[in-house]
């Protein structure tokens, strides 16, 4: 049997997808990825709420951890009592404790690769971290680390000074 042309177009004409059918797999195409969008958006926001909920945590875990990592190198110097000295500043939030003690951490410096050249480093840093009050948020105070590689006379009052963290209530160690 021969087919003609006219039934071939028509088997043709039948096979496609009319307007209608295209207009209608867009219109579902749509509205899931409408869906997806805001399941999308919603896991996005749920995400950066847990995040600042948590932050606090984070940063006190990461100040705790640099602490314990100083603490963890102090070394006795030959300096008699003056090896780790502590002020006491108050207890509870009105707590404005200073630590000053040495260590065997290395200065930030030289871990940040700032300072090439260990050579100069005698192996131990005089390390403080104390609080001032804070000029930019009223009622917070500013935690600092300050760092000395020079054991001079005075170790504790040499060194450079520079920010942890600039929102702390209170440092309440001894």
């Amino acid at each position: 049997m021969v087919t003609t042309g006219r039934a071939c177009n028509a088997r043709r004409a039948r096979a496609a997808f009319t307007l209608l059918e295209v207009v209608i797999a867009m219109a579902i195409l749509v509205m899931v990825l409408m869906i997806c969008y805001q399941i999308l958006g919603s896991t996005l926001e749920a995400s950066d709420q847990i995040d600042r909920k948590t932050r606090p945590d984070k940063i006190g875990d990461a100040i705790m951890g640099a602490i314990r990592r100083d603490l963890q190198g102090v070394v006795w110097y030959g300096r008699g009592e003056d090896v780790f000295r502590g002020d006491d500043g108050g207890v509870g939030e009105t707590a404005r404790d200073e630590v000053h003690f040495f260590t065997t951490t290395r200065p930030v410096a030289m871990v940040q690769g700032r300072l090439g050249n260990e050579q100069w480093w005698t192996g131990v840093t005089s390390v403080s971290y104390v609080l001032h009050q804070s000029r930019e948020v009223d009622g917070c105070y500013v935690l600092l680390r300050r760092e000395s590689t020079e054991i001079a006379e005075n170790p504790f009052e040499t060194g450079t000074y520079f920010e942890l963290y600039g929102k702390m209530k209170f440092l309440d160690i001894l």
